[in-house]
């Protein structure tokens, strides 16, 4: 099956590729680097195409798998900045952005580069925090941490993590 994934990726569309690359991490597939990196690769070349979800399974997926391919964050700092421009993260759905958030931070994508992305979940979070279940408030907020370390976090990413640990009380309440 791994041979036949690799001969036809060049058919397979963003979507597809993301969907391959989340059952391999899932799955916790053994033996699938290779594959997953031929993947991402062939993902990476065409995230112009990819929607918000699709994007955020790519990059959750990688960062699981804990690929070494810098093309995929790269590529995917520079369609979410094109995508915050349009506004496309204001629909997308909470459990991307935090996954979003999180695999930025998984993959070490600089501050500088995350920044943009990662005001837009904060702004998304903030404006509607009663969407987000906590689980994605605990990995917004972590990744908010470790992009911009304890010393860098501006006091409104602060408030990201009080709202985790509100949310997370009221839940078991």
């Amino acid at each position: 099956l791994a041979e036949i994934l690799r001969r036809r990726s060049d058919d397979f569309g963003t979507h597809e590729l993301a969907m391959v690359l989340w059952a391999l991490a899932q799955g916790r597939v053994a033996g699938c680097t290779d594959l997953a990196t031929h993947l991402a690769l062939a993902a990476a070349g065409r995230l112009h195409e990819a929607s918000v979800g699709s994007l955020a399974n790519l990059l959750w997926a990688g960062a699981s798998l804990r690929l070494q391919v810098p093309e995929l964050p790269g590529a995917a700092v520079r369609q979410l900045e094109a995508d915050c421009q349009k506004s496309l993260l204001a629909e997308a759905s909470p459990q991307s952005l935090a996954n979003i958030s999180w695999a930025l931070a998984a993959f070490q994508v600089s501050a500088e580069h995350a920044t943009p992305t990662l005001d837009a979940v904060v702004f998304r979070v903030m404006s509607q925090c009663e969407e987000f279940r906590p689980a994605e408030l605990v990995a917004t907020a972590w990744s908010l941490a470790t992009t911009h370390g304890t010393d860098d976090v501006p006091e409104i990413w602060a408030s990201v993590a009080a709202l985790a640990a509100s949310s997370a009380i009221d839940k078991k309440q």
